[in-house]
């Protein structure tokens, strides 16, 4: 199947428990590499924006602010005003008249502040003035001395008192940093309209741009003007290679372009579902062994929840399941949700996708995880093995057009269950329609059986057996003339749905005569002993579609040249505790997941390869890739991301939950690299373990370590009440069946 999206604008959505408790910035690394091409930009620059002004809410902001802030996602807050979450918070102004005299704020103080809150204001370095804030809105004037200003960009930087909220306990320094907020920051009077893009200046390389106003390249630390050009420039700045820059666009920009030895690294994203952490090194997988070496293996790595769709839609976001609002699989992902996917294609990628498990994508096309790919392909059938879906990214990878860099998202569905087990004698199963034999299948391989069948008018029976194994009916769709048509209702005589039984008959009735299609999808139920081996088997045919693929982005002289991740959406439990399985818990079993990112090849990419390195063994979430790879390829950050790049050295805390109805319960969990602390709401109970002398989760400490995470417990009340008093689950009613037939309901 093929979904064709077409690339839209995309907004912010509210979140609520911990929109103020993890905040986010971004810094530039390398995004350049040596190979000959030619590569447009006008689509990476960022939102219009006025001359003269900077309205803080609006999307037109996000390229122009630097460090130290935190935009609120909050409906009534988007397009008015702008935290400054740290106590310095620099902006970036753009200014055509160097003659003005006046720089204009408008701002006010948290209103809890019960004292008075004071902010200073450095324009270029060089301080203005410091203003006492109130609690209410307030237009502040000051003075520019002659000469200070700069044609083009010019810092702003706000130096404020910062105070700890209630709200951002526990979250680490910079969540506790609340300043100012900040509306509108202007500098003379507003005039045209322009764009900015910060870019790495490559080895070797021409820039080439052409606006209807001035065009003006600026060191990105010093602001100092590198080349400029009145309504076209075509600069030659191979000897300014390593060096960031600002390029603005005055006017309506018409192209924007680097041509020579360079072209931005691709993006590859590769996510084996259902994968734990710990079975790679308890399973011979010699090409997911290959990638840690020649990539980074980070032993810390952790998702939000321990089931697909909302484990992906949290890694696609960079925000929490309950910010983001998908917290089970069916429900349709909010359109109003910005997505890696969308932000790739907006920054001028390529954008394709191979998924393997059908909770990533729902009847209709563009309501969940498939919006913003150009393409999104999938093999009929909820579940389909790495073997069917190599094909399909092998034919993706050769449509990919070879001047345009690219996102590529390869979704394997092994190891999920239904566990296969291909080391046994075959023990095949019938299918028959009417008593005339329709197909064989072997039940161990949980197959789906397809196929077409020329039947009358009126009442048919097909009988599914298996004789000696008992199978369970996972999905069955019989459909007149295509599955576009809907499929009959059928009713079972024997058996049903997610029963293990030998044989399972079921009748439906025809309107009328013609080829009618067949989908079914059996498997046989594994002794929970067979479990642990039949899960490695899966594993190891898993690793071997990751070779593949990697085999054939090599042969076609892609894999050099990409940044890839590898991790999982969660893990699986095997028989710990009588637990097997994901869904029902958040110990470490289910939520510790592997993570590998490597590098481009080349010396350009050898500092971001270090960095990475030195924080393989802290502690990284799921929220934190998307800025991560955002920072590494020098993105514009994603609007509302909650994670923070591994780039900067920070403590990270995770926070997971798994909610009902797939649930038995709703659960929340935060974990460091000592505690993790288990919080079910409905009973108001905690459970803690100390991950480092228990790493099995067996011994209940909160007893007597529970106050050495206090902050936590409050955190966790306040995100379980505000979703139980705001949060809302619509799992589409057409769904319900797919989630049966992939063990969910």
């Amino acid at each position: 199947m093929h979904h064709s999206n077409r690339p839209r604008r995309t907004a912010r959505l509210a979140c609520w428990a911990v929109g103020l408790t993890l905040f986010f910035g971004a810094c530039s690394q390398p995004d350049a590499q040596p190979i000959e091409s030619e590569v447009g930009l006008t689509g990476r620059l960022g939102d219009l924006y006025t001359i003269g002004e900077v309205s803080m809410g609006t999307a037109a902001a996000g390229s122009l602010l630097e460090s130290g802030w935190h935009r609120l996602d909050e409906p009534q807050a988007v397009a008015t005003w702008t935290w400054a979450a740290a106590e310095r918070a620099s902006l970036l102004v753009p200014v055509e008249d160097t003659g003005a005299t006046t720089l204009t704020l408008q701002a006010q103080a948290p209103k809890f502040l019960p004292f008075q809150f004071s902010v200073g204001v450095e324009l270029n370095g060089q301080l203005l003035e410091t203003f006492d804030l109130e609690a209410k809105p307030t237009t502040l004037t000051a003075e520019i001395p002659a000469n200070l200003l700069l044609q083009g960009l010019n810092r702003v930087t706000l130096v404020s008192s910062h105070v700890e909220s209630p709200q951002s306990q526990g979250a680490g320094d910079d969540a506790r940093k609340l300043g100012v907020q900040v509306r509108t920051l202007g500098i003379g009077t507003a005039t045209g309209q322009g764009r900015t893009l910060r870019i790495q200046i490559p080895a070797s390389g021409l820039l080439q741009a052409t606006s209807t106003g001035p065009i003006l390249v600026q060191d990105a630390t010093a602001l100092t003007l590198v080349a400029q050009g009145a309504k076209s420039l075509h600069a030659d700045l191979s000897k300014e290679a390593g060096r960031e820059v600002y390029v603005s666009l005055f006017g309506d920009a018409t192209e924007l372009k680097m041509a020579g030895s360079w072209r931005p690294a691709n993006l590859i994203l590769i996510v084996v579902d259902t994968l734990r952490a710990d079975i790679i090194k308890q399973v011979d997988t010699p090409h997911l062994d290959a990638l840690a070496k020649e990539g980074v293996l980070f032993t810390n790595s952790f998702s939000h929840a321990p089931m697909t769709l909302p484990s992906h839609t949290a890694l696609f976001s960079s925000r929490y399941p309950h910010s983001n609002g998908v917290v089970n699989n069916g429900q349709k992902v909010p359109q109003e949700l910005p997505l890696l996917s969308d932000w790739m294609v907006r920054s001028g990628y390529q954008a394709r996708a191979v998924a393997s498990l059908g909770t990533l994508w729902l009847g209709s096309p563009r309501i969940s995880l498939d919006r913003g790919f150009e393409s999104f392909d999938h093999a009929r059938g909820d579940d389909t093995i790495g073997a069917e879906s190599v094909p399909l990214m092998k034919s993706v990878i050769a449509e990919l057009a070879p001047d345009e860099p690219f996102f590529l998202f390869a979704h394997f569905a092994d190891p999920h269950e239904p566990y296969r087990d291909a080391g046994v004698s075959p023990n095949p199963g019938t299918v028959t329609v009417d008593g005339v034999a329709f197909a064989e299948f072997e039940p161990r391989d949980g197959p789906h059986v397809n196929g077409r069948m020329e039947l009358s008018k009126g009442t048919h029976r097909i009988v599914i057996e298996s004789p000696g194994t008992p199978i369970e009916m996972r999905s069955l769709h019989v459909w007149p003339n295509g599955p576009w048509n809907g499929s009959l209702v059928t009713t079972f005589i024997e058996g049903g749905f997610s029963t293990p039984i030998e044989r399972i008959v079921a009748e439906f009735t025809v309107e009328e005569a013609g080829a009618i299609d067949f989908e079914i999808f059996v498997a046989d139920r594994p002794m929970p002993r067979d479990v642990p081996d039949r899960y490695r088997q899966e594993v190891k045919r898993a690793d071997e579609a990751v070779g593949e693929l990697i085999a054939t982005l090599k042969d076609r002289g892609l894999w050099d040249q990409s940044l890839v991740v590898f991790t999982s959406d969660h893990g699986e439990a095997l028989g710990e505790n009588g637990r097997f399985g994901h869904v029902q818990t958040l110990f470490d079993d289910q939520i510790h997941v592997p993570l590998m990112i490597k590098p481009p090849a080349g010396a350009p990419w050898d500092d971001v390869r270090s960095t990475l390195k030195s924080r393989r063994k802290k502690v990284v979430r799921h929220i934190d890739l998307v800025p991560t790879v955002l920072d590494i390829l020098n993105l514009q950050a994603l609007p509302g991301q909650m994670g923070t790049s591994l780039m900067q050295d920070k403590p990270r805390m995770v926070l997971s939950e798994t909610h009902k109805p797939e649930a038995p319960r709703d659960l929340y969990s935060c974990r460091d690299d000592q505690y993790k602390l288990i919080y079910a709401p409905a009973e108001n109970v905690f459970v803690m373990f100390d991950i480092q002398a228990d790493p099995g989760e067996q011994r209940d400490v909160f007893a007597t370590k529970g106050n050495e995470r206090l902050e936590w417990q409050e955190l966790l009340r306040t995100v379980a009440h505000n979703w139980d008093t705001f949060g809302t689950i619509e799992v589409d009613a057409s769904e319900t069946d797919r989630l049966k037939a992939m063990g969910y309901l």
